[in-house]
């Protein structure tokens, strides 16, 4: 990596490490943390249908010959609102990052009766749709283990449970 290429990439960073500072010296207020978390799951519906759309039209073309690519496979130009070119494709990866982590969200919330069942559905359907076009096989992967994980207290008091899960999740990730 070149100074230059560590330079633009820092970027996408100092914002972050900037919002999340003022988060955590405690500048903002609790209910305004969780207008952001539900800003983000808001987002994370937005993701399926752009990774649609690039699935369908520039994915298809980049398969095609129409669009030139830079020798990247046709579905690295699904990433959602993440950056990227239909050229050189992007971070589907971090798509499908976000993805899982707004899925989890959006089941903790709903765990918590601090979300409805109906846009906790809307935004689990929505994240695992962006993941499955972006073809992400890790995420995939990692679905049932960070599901296991939000109900390992559940998991472990009812081991048949726990074992028709994994079954059940090895199956759909299989898929």
């Amino acid at each position: 990596v070149s100074l230059t290429e560590a330079l633009m990439g820092s970027r996408y960073y100092v914002l972050v490490w900037g919002a999340l500072m003022v988060f955590f010296v405690g500048a903002v207020a609790p209910a305004t943390i969780d207008r952001v978390w539900k800003a983000l799951l808001l987002f994370a519906t937005f993701q399926f249908p752009m990774a649609a759309y690039q699935y369908l039209f520039v994915a298809q073309k980049r398969a095609t010959g129409e669009i030139q690519s830079t020798g990247a496979p046709p579905w690295d130009a699904v990433i959602g609102t993440f950056p990227g070119t239909d050229i050189g494709g992007g971070n589907s990866a971090a798509m499908g990052f976000f993805g899982l982590s707004m899925l989890l969200l959006a089941v903790a919330l709903w765990r918590e009766k601090r979300l409805s069942a109906g846009r906790a559905l809307t935004v689990v359907m929505c994240a695992l749709g962006s993941i499955a076009l972006a073809e992400v096989k890790a995420i995939v992967l990692l679905i049932p283990v960070a599901l296991g994980l939000l109900y390992r207290r559940e998991l472990a008091r009812h081991p048949a449970h726990a074992l028709a899960a994994l079954v059940g999740g090895v199956l759909i990730a299989g898929l």
